[in-house]
């Protein structure tokens, strides 16, 4: 029974899915690495990345993940053993100083946290493009007519 109704869910999500095409918008973005295991946390500048994509209906980030997995790669080769990385992105400039500035407050506020900083020149986030089958609108079913019935 539980199977059935899972069956029926994922086909109701699936056309919405399968229509939604990535458009290429740039983002403001920046990061923020930590570690549980030392109280050091890291902010990246905010950056602007020409060459992102979002989603077309949802405005999200495509490939959000990979973007972190960036961040982290990075961290890694500079000597942090396991960071813990997330990336913030808005459209616009005021929104993500707001972000950036509210996590700021948050860290750099009552010394528990060493907070350093990782400028442009030492990391910048790359685009991520999708392929070409995910940056294309998929054709639409077509919509049923209404047939009007007289009697």
């Amino acid at each position: 029974m539980k199977l059935r109704t899972y069956l029926a869910m994922a086909a109701m999500l699936l056309p919405s899915l399968l229509f939604a095409a990535q458009k290429k918008t740039p983002v403001y973005m920046w990061g923020l690495v930590t570690s549980f295991n030392d109280s050091t946390v890291y902010f990246t500048d905010i950056q602007l990345v020409e060459g992102s994509y979002t989603d077309s209906k949802t405005g999200f980030l495509y490939s959000r993940d990979n973007y972190s997995y960036q961040l982290r790669d990075y961290m890694k080769k500079e000597g942090c053993a396991h960071p813990t990385c997330v990336t913030l992105y808005a459209k616009t400039r005021k929104e993500i100083e707001k972000k950036y500035t509210s996590l700021k407050k948050r860290y750099a506020t009552g010394g528990r946290y060493n907070v350093k900083y990782i400028t442009s020149n030492d990391f910048s986030f790359s685009p991520i493009s999708p392929n070409e089958s995910e940056m294309s609108e998929t054709a639409k079913a077509p919509k049923k007519a209404k047939k009007s019935r007289k009697k």
